[in-house]
């Protein structure tokens, strides 16, 4: 007969709370199933960026049929994707100093219309566009530009869009204002 660790005992604790990493992951679990359920997308903006960059280099591996990007460029590649990083970052600290929620699926608080919002409404989609933009000139590739109009067009649908829905609910005439003004991109 075989040992069990954890026997179910009357009065103590399920058996999830006895190993904490376990404990972590059904608690994970559950919260991605129920935001799922509440309609949430399954991947994050920042996940979608992380596969994309690994998407870039694997078909640029896999696939080095055509160099498109001269070698000439490989500074200004780096610089555009620097750049990204950048607007990124200084729209991150934006968000913290106004206090905005940085989950995409959040219901908006503070609508932000000035430093880099002042310019484009997505800075941090903007310069996560950047970043991928600028790896994938540098690899210069075909193989490596593919993953590029696919990424875009999966925050363009599956996340901006949204958030400016919400964006209008929340914040109406002061969100239409604002959109008529500052271009998307």
């Amino acid at each position: 007969r075989r040992h069990n660790p954890w026997p179910e005992v009357a009065g103590r604790p399920p058996r999830s709370q006895h190993w904490p990493p376990f404990a972590a992951m059904v608690a994970s679990i559950r919260e991605s199933v129920a935001r799922l359920r509440a309609g949430a997308p399954f991947i994050e903006p920042a996940q979608c960026l992380l596969l994309a960059m690994i998407s870039m280099v694997a078909l640029h591996v896999a696939m080095p049929v055509a160099r498109v990007v001269p070698r000439d460029c490989f500074w200004g590649c780096i610089a555009l994707a620097v750049l990204g990083i950048v607007l990124g970052e200084l729209a991150l600290r934006q968000m913290r100093r106004a206090d905005c929620a940085f989950d995409p699926d959040a219901q908006p608080s503070v609508l932000l219309t000035s430093g880099c919002f002042a310019h484009t409404r997505n800075p941090m989609y903007l310069g996560m566009l950047l970043l991928p933009a600028g790896e994938a000139m540098m690899l210069g590739s075909v193989g490596a530009l593919l993953p590029l109009p696919v990424f875009v067009a999966g925050l363009h649908f599956h996340f901006v869009r949204a958030e400016e829905r919400r964006l209008e609910q929340a914040f109406g005439r002061d969100w239409i204002d604002y959109r008529r003004r500052v271009r998307r991109w």
